[in-house]
């Protein structure tokens, strides 16, 4: 799910390639005629500039993407599920926004991988901080995007009511 409007962001079905910016170069490569694009999770808005940054050197003024916008990391078995960081998520949105980036929150919702290809100490849980849960209640995160996006001026579809969590 792109986040960002599709008047302001990138098209679905263009072909891009991915890469974490954090080492300052595309250590993967890049492909010719393919928007090279970057990863990355809850950060500074000084580390976002400077992923963009890197992004753009690949990019061939392509617009700025963060493919994957990570609210959160995934935990290990042994691991308790992180806390969610809503004021840090909601200040890297703004500032994305800001910069008109287009970005995709992962993960939006929870879910369950049931099969044993993640590897062999992560959860299978894709719970860890998602804006919906995995038995889709709404959390705090959640409830944080809705109102950065129902106060956007902007915005031309303003998001619809929020249903009640599960009893």
């Amino acid at each position: 799910m792109l986040f960002k409007f599709m008047s302001r962001g990138i098209c679905m079905n263009q072909l891009r390639a991915i890469d974490g910016p954090w080492d300052g170069d595309f250590t993967c490569g890049t492909v010719p005629g393919v928007l090279a694009t970057v990863d990355f999770g809850n950060t500074t808005n000084a580390n976002i500039d400077f992923y963009f940054k890197q992004q753009n050197k690949y990019s061939n003024g392509g617009p700025a993407v963060c493919t994957e916008y990570w609210v959160t990391w995934f935990t290990d078995w042994w691991v308790k599920k992180p806390v969610q960081n809503v004021p840090g998520v909601i200040d890297n949105i703004a500032h994305m926004y800001s910069l008109n980036a287009s970005f995709n929150i992962y993960m939006t919702h929870g879910g369950t991988n049931f099969d044993f290809m993640n590897g062999p100490d992560v959860t299978t849980s894709y719970d860890y901080g998602a804006a919906i849960a995995e038995n889709g209640d709404i959390t705090p995160m959640y409830t944080a995007i809705r109102s950065f996006i129902q106060n956007l001026t902007d915005w031309e579809n303003p998001p619809l009511d929020v249903p009640a969590n599960n009893p």
